[in-house]
C-alpha cells in the first residue's frame, strides 16, 4: 500500500491558463505590478514592496487564515513575457506569469510550485 510521506502532502503544483481579450504587452504590464494585484486578484489580500525586486504579500483563500510570503523577483522577462518569483515565508517556492499572443488577444499561464510552512 503506497502511503505519501508527510513532507509529499505540503508540496502542491499549480498550473493554469487564462484566456483575455488583451494585447500581450499590455497584460505583462499589467501582472508586472504586483502591488496591483490586490484590485482585481480577490485571494491577494495585500502587497508591500520592500524594494525594486522585492516585496511580501498576504493571501487567503479557501482556508480560514492569512499565508504571509516574502516574494523575490528571480526573472522579468518583458521580450518573452515572463515573470518569475522565488517565494519564502507561509509558502516556499516559486510562482511564474508567462504570456503568450493568442489570436487577438493573450494567454496567459499561471504555474507555482510550493511547500506549505505555516
Amino acid at each position: 500500500m503506497f502511503r505519501p510521506r508527510t513532507a509529499d502532502l505540503c508540496r502542491y503544483r499549480f498550473r493554469s491558463d487564462w484566456l483575455v481579450a488583451a494585447a500581450p504587452d499590455a497584460v505583462y504590464a499589467l501582472l508586472a505590478r504586483a502591488e496591483d494585484y490586490p484590485r482585481w486578484w480577490p485571494q491577494v489580500r495585500e502587497v508591500r514592496p520592500l524594494d525594486e525586486r522585492g516585496g511580501t504579500a498576504r493571501f487567503r483563500s479557501f482556508l480560514p487564515y492569512d499565508l504571509v510570503v516574502t516574494a523575490r523577483e528571480r526573472r522579468r522577462d518583458p521580450v518573452a513575457r515572463v515573470l518569475e518569483a522565488g517565494m519564502s515565508g507561509d509558502l516556499c517556492g516559486w510562482a511564474r506569469w508567462t504570456v503568450t499572443a493568442r489570436g487577438a488577444g493573450s494567454r496567459v499561464r499561471f504555474e507555482q510550485e510550493v511547500r506549505v510552512a505555516k
